[in-house]
């Protein structure tokens, strides 16, 4: 019998499973790391300042609650920011959710501490960056770059609103004030209107718009 051609075949194998990502606790999924460090930050400093007091740590939920009370008004006496009691609580309601209908006294006071707190609306860059900014954008020539994050210093826009500011609507309102109609923004997004507007009333940018 005639030797058949025998052809190189390929081998047949069966493929490994592929594995997923390995994927956080489920009790973290919907927020990010970044807010998880801040939670785990927070609730540290509480310990530490637990363990400094010389409290302890064998407690029930009623000297949990009386424990964290007291850590938010060390906070407030000292003049610490009020994102520190917040991440706190928010924290122990996220990561310990036996928690979280155990600490009535804490959550009272933080509301308490936030309601006579003065809410300052964050820069969106820092003073010294939009110096520096600004003066790279005049000398290299580049006035709207450096006009776009002028005005979008003074009217404390986000970053991608300082970047869209060249098709911001300018309207004059007299010689002292500019407004900005600014389109599909977040806030405009979050409040579902066609835009937002933002009020300059700085003499130099308003001479320059």
């Amino acid at each position: 019998m005639p030797e058949k051609d025998i052809m190189p075949q390929k081998r047949k194998y069966t493929p490994l499973p592929q594995r997923s990502a390995k994927k956080c606790h489920i009790s973290q999924a919907s927020i990010t790391r970044l807010t998880v460090s801040r939670y785990v930050s927070a609730m540290n400093s509480f310990f530490v300042w637990r363990r400094a007091k010389g409290l302890g740590a064998e407690v029930d939920f009623a000297d949990l609650d009386w424990q964290l009370g007291e850590y938010l008004n060390h906070l407030y006496q000292n003049d610490r920011p009020l994102y520190l009691g917040i991440n706190c609580i928010a924290g122990f309601k996220k990561l310990r959710p036996r928690c979280r209908k155990h600490i009535d006294t804490a959550v009272a006071w933080l509301n308490n501490w936030s309601k006579v707190t003065v809410k300052v609306q964050a820069m969106p860059l820092h003073i010294s960056l939009v110096k520096a900014f600004v003066s790279y954008g005049l000398l290299r020539r580049e006035l709207d770059f450096a006009l776009s994050l002028y005005v979008g210093f003074l009217g404390l826009l986000r970053g991608c609103e300082i970047l869209d500011l060249h098709i911001a609507e300018v309207q004059a309102r007299g010689p002292s004030m500019v407004v900005l109609i600014l389109r599909d923004t977040k806030g405009a997004r979050l409040r579902n209107v066609p835009f937002e507007t933002v009020t300059i009333r700085d003499p130099l940018a308003i001479k320059i718009l």
